[in-house]
């Protein structure tokens, strides 16, 4: 968030642009983290929970998109 109201006012700095594409990319790789280990220990429903509270942030996101809908599928939905 810090980055992006930086942005806002700074709306060409580059520092500033990598850093929240790095956090970005850091976000999502965390959230597919924790879904992978739920969805691994067959805990589709928390899985699934895990995906939509992230999409939540990162809607556009085809990892998070995917994640969803693979919980989805082993939920029978």
């Amino acid at each position: 968030a810090l980055a992006r109201e930086g942005l806002a006012l700074i709306p060409r700095n580059a520092s500033l642009s990598r850093a929240l594409q790095g956090y970005e990319r850091n976000f999502v790789a965390e959230a597919h983290n924790r879904f992978a280990a739920l969805y691994n220990r067959k805990a589709y429903r928390e899985a699934l929970a895990v995906a939509e509270e992230a999409l939540r942030q990162r809607p556009e996101d085809r990892t998070l998109q995917e994640d969803r809908a693979l919980a989805k599928r082993a939920l029978g939905e």
